[in-house]
């Protein structure tokens, strides 16, 4: 856990129109064999985050908000060192995108619509406060 969830929110956080712009970027390799939804960044209870689909081998980035907001990439190669990127906009329905090695890939996802501040639980990198998610 780093920093708090108030510390968090004035920096990438904010509500609805308030919700202010951040980019996430990280070094992933998954092993192969993992099975359960692993996050890289995990800011309060996935208010914000950049996290590993196992069942669809992708990255996404999603914001909490009265409707979710996604996107996802296409297939990333599990067993290699990927170069992973999430950007949101900002505002209250701002773009997401997702950049695998430096290129753009939107796969897919959800329009999302007043995002939530970020609140009530800590950051986590490489998991999630549930025990159920495992370490990436």
């Amino acid at each position: 856990m780093i920093g708090s969830p108030g510390d968090w929110d004035t920096d990438i956080g904010g509500a609805t129109t308030a919700a202010k712009p951040f980019s996430l970027s990280a070094w992933v390799k998954v092993d192969a064999s993992e099975s359960t939804h692993m996050r890289i960044f995990d800011f309060s209870n996935s208010d914000r985050r950049l996290s590993w689909d196992y069942t669809n081998n992708r990255i996404q980035i999603v914001i909490t908000g009265t409707a979710a907001g996604s996107k996802y990439s296409s297939t990333v190669d599990t067993d290699t060192w990927v170069h992973v990127v999430g950007t949101y906009a900002g505002g209250t329905a701002g773009a997401l995108n997702i950049y695998i090695n430096g290129i753009l890939d939107n796969a897919g996802g959800t329009t999302m619509n007043a995002p939530v501040a970020i609140s009530g639980y800590d950051c986590y990198i490489g998991a999630r406060r549930a025990v159920y998610d495992e370490w990436l």
